[in-house]
């Protein structure tokens, strides 16, 4: 295999560890946490993980620059797996510190794998390199529900975090085994925030991509917090029941963003596929509102559609922000990276408040506002070729 292939192969197959590691716990965290802190303390909960893992990410980059991204990615897997350990271990609030610890570290690890991959990236193939990366984690975060609803059994939350660790474990001797593939080819550029500003208001896509992907991080975060404690506290599906639900609704993610990569590199552009994904994203978040069904199957249905928006926004904004920057940008990578859990924290702070006043109907109705406010800069858009 040449050598370029072969790492990308292995980036890729980082990515897909990864993505299951982190993906298997993902649809379970909300009701393991209430299990511990109530339901209504569910959101503060997420809102301090996220708070904490925007902290950290702001100053990552500057470590990152000084100790290389090879470094401090074993570092991060190995504080990771000694926090997972830790936590299957542990019981009452313990086990809450130790969730956000996980939670962290894994986030951490996801920029590493951005800078690996940027690092032998041409623009010219920036939607097929992106969209390749997306698929292969997609393959697992769709394989992640069906393991989940056998995994947990009968609310057996911390055994899935221990299988999660055990996948995630690979990791650590790949990187060591195969250190030549991803060594630091690049000096990382640090600016301030009044040259980055001025750099935004030059290119003015950068901040329109901000505005989507923060609308797409808190689609994300509600969904995947309040989507399994509504089907399965509020309407009665058992855990065997959400799994396959949930492997058909991330079908998308697999079908839908290999193709629409190549789409946007070759044919139409990125931005009116964006504006698609999201009108879907808007219709079918507002049929949950008024959704009553007890079938599993219709159910999975509309969650489908909603997906089907968000894996063409999800592959598109990949796309188009890794067109606008280059490599040695970490400082906007990791302003990107870090909508992630800006976009938590707001689903979650948001979440915490409507809780407490209305019905977890609400929180789906958050959603579609935050969606509608996003097609603006949508429209905005200027496709790069």
């Amino acid at each position: 295999m040449p050598p370029r292939k072969k790492t990308f192969s292995f980036i890729y197959f980082l990515g897909f560890l990864w993505s299951l590691a982190f993906s298997l716990p993902l649809y379970v965290q909300s009701s393991f946490i209430s299990s511990i802190v109530g339901l209504e303390n569910v959101g503060l909960v997420v809102f301090i993980s996220n708070l904490v893992s925007f902290l950290t990410l702001v100053g990552y980059g500057r470590l990152i620059r000084r100790f290389s991204n090879w470094r401090v990615a074993i570092g991060m897997v190995i504080l990771n797996l000694l926090t997972v350990l830790f936590l299957v271990l542990s019981t009452g609030l313990w086990s809450i510190f130790l969730y956000i610890m996980v939670f962290i570290t894994m986030n951490l690890f996801g920029v590493n794998l951005d800078l690996f991959l940027e690092s032998i990236s041409d623009d010219s193939d920036t939607g097929r390199i992106r969209t390749n990366m997306l698929a292969v984690q997609n393959v697992a975060i769709f394989l992640a529900p069906m393991l989940m609803g056998y995994i947990v059994g009968d609310n057996n939350y911390l055994r899935i975090y221990l299988i999660g660790g055990v996948i995630f474990f690979p990791v650590l001797f790949l990187l060591f085994y195969q250190k030549k593939l991803v060594v630091d080819r690049i000096e990382y550029n640090e600016r301030s925030f009044r040259v980055l500003r001025q750099l935004f208001k030059v290119n003015k896509n950068i901040p329109r991509i901000f505005v989507i992907q923060f609308a797409l991080r808190f689609f994300f975060a509600a969904m995947v917090l309040y989507t399994p404690i509504y089907l399965h506290d509020n309407l009665g599906f058992s855990w065997s029941q959400i799994g396959p639900m949930f492997t058909i609704m991330l079908l998308p993610f697999l079908l839908l963003q290999i193709p629409a990569g190549r789409i946007a590199d070759k044919v139409l552009g990125e931005k009116e596929m964006t504006i698609t994904g999201l009108i879907f994203m808007i219709t079918f978040t507002t049929v949950i509102i008024f959704f009553s069904s007890e079938s599993w199957l219709l159910w999975a249905f509309v969650l489908f559609l909603t997906r089907v928006g968000a894996s063409l926004v999800e592959a598109m904004n990949e796309s188009f922000f890794f067109k606008q920057i280059s490599s040695q940008d970490v400082d906007i990578i990791n302003m990107f990276r870090d909508l992630q859990p800006i976009g938590w924290l707001s689903a979650a702070a948001v979440t915490f408040v409507l809780l407490h006043y209305f019905s977890i109907i609400s929180i789906f109705v958050a959603v579609v506002i935050i969606l509608i406010l996003a097609l603006w800069p949508a429209i905005k858009l200027v496709d790069t070729k």
